[in-house]
């Protein structure tokens, strides 16, 4: 295998834990574009639509990083290319039938 093994480890993990921020609404923080302004908690209904997003990916990225430095490279290096794929197809799917509720 080329490359970083490591990378594997934040690859699988980066997905899932977006996919878990994004199913319960956890975000390490808030933006509310009217106000040009990023917060920890909600503003209030005053403060107008809030965007999740980056604090879904904020998430994601730091648990990530997390994983990917705690866990041994000869691990990771154990890691099968197909199960990381594999996740990546799972979150995918996971995350379509979760937006179906739009289209349905």
């Amino acid at each position: 295998m080329s490359g970083n093994p490591k990378s594997l480890v934040f690859t699988m993990c980066f997905g899932l834990v977006y996919m878990v921020c994004f199913y319960f609404n956890w975000a390490l923080f808030r933006f509310y574009p009217s106000y040009t302004q990023f917060s920890i908690g909600p503003l209030g209904p005053e403060a107008g639509p809030v965007i999740m997003w980056y604090g879904w990916m904020a998430w994601a990225f730091v648990v990530s990083l997390v994983a990917a430095l705690v866990v041994p490279k000869t691990v990771a290096a154990r890691l099968n290319p197909t199960l990381v794929w594999g996740i990546s197809a799972a979150v995918l799917a996971g995350t379509m039938w979760y937006e179906k509720r739009w289209f349905i």
